[in-house]
């Protein structure tokens, strides 16, 4: 059974069909289809009075068309499609997603930031070490970044921050809003070695298949360290040509380490697992839990 996700983030909209099958009790999911279109639409947002471009929604319009192309193509389940702090913060957001419903038929939900860090900590399919009593997922995007604490698998602390690669990049992050993250991390600070980080968004994605441990999944300090210093000793043209990065990523990885390291070095934590999940996951994953929850709800 199919499902899919649409992700319209600041710095890309991203398709996700998920397979969803039953074996021996266990459901296993499998990406059966992922596409990613670079809109930047956070680059009009932050920029330009905070208003997405005629251009831009006419792109966003498009890419939406040819999504769900594939979305009846496919025959899926069920899909959605939710926005996050590009749209969340565009004063004419509501005319891009009337003219995305008039001319394709699908709605886009703007998530709050706080709906979009508990959809992405849904998505938690693996296995928490024995000694972390606390998990931290860090999603950083290209308008924000979306820390959530959870222990015993329940979600005990979830915050979004104006925060992103997109917005860091072009100077519009401010002190206050880093201090506000200080200040709501800090009483996580003393838990140490308790704390097991997972991080998400596609930078730091690309950043343990560059520099960290494929196999485990795990990216250390020192790694996000080595990459920083790596990587500014090459410009943007050069990362694109010589170390094969997508335009669109070789501009905002640098902004993206010094996000992860900032958040690091405050709750003290030495390393971060990254097992490639995003909001589009965690969509196909809740999509599947409404799914078997009807289901379930018929035969009663």
């Amino acid at each position: 059974m199919l499902f899919a996700g649409i992700d319209i983030g600041s710095n890309a909209a991203r398709l996700l069909i998920a397979k969803f099958t039953k074996h021996n009790g266990n459901v296993k999911v499998e990406k059966e289809l992922f596409i990613r279109v670079p809109l930047r639409l956070g680059m009009d947002v932050f920029q330009n009075n905070h208003k997405i471009s005629a251009l831009k929604i006419r792109k966003l319009v498009d890419t939406i068309k040819a999504y769900k192309f594939l979305i009846d193509v496919n025959e899926v389940e069920s899909f959605r499609a939710c926005a996050t702090a590009a749209m969340r913060e565009a004063t004419n957001s509501s005319d891009a997603i009337n003219q995305v419903l008039s001319e394709t038929g699908v709605e886009i939900k703007t998530l709050s930031g706080y709906e979009e860090a508990n959809i992405i900590a849904s998505s938690n399919s693996f296995v928490m070490p024995e000694n972390c009593a606390y998990s931290m997922f860090v999603d950083v995007g290209g308008g924000s970044t979306e820390i959530t604490f959870s222990k015993d698998n329940k979600i005990i602390s979830s915050n979004s921050f104006e925060i992103g690669t997109i917005r860091l990049m072009n100077k519009k992050t401010t002190e206050d809003e880093w201090n506000r993250m200080k200040k709501t991390l800090k009483p996580f600070s003393a838990l140490n070695e308790k704390v097991f980080c997972i991080g998400s968004g596609g930078n730091i994605n690309k950043l343990v298949k560059l520099y960290g441990n494929r196999e485990s999944k795990i990216i250390t300090s020192e790694n996000l360290k080595y990459a920083f210093e790596h990587l500014s000793n090459y410009t943007v043209k050069e990362r694109i040509d010589l170390l094969d990065m997508r335009p669109d990523r070789a501009d905002v990885i640098i902004p993206a380490i010094e996000i992860f390291q900032t958040v690091c070095k405050w709750i003290k934590v030495d390393h971060i697992f990254v097992p490639q999940i995003s909001l589009a996951d965690g969509l196909v994953q809740m999509l599947h839990k409404e799914y078997l929850l009807k289901k379930t709800e018929k035969f009663l």
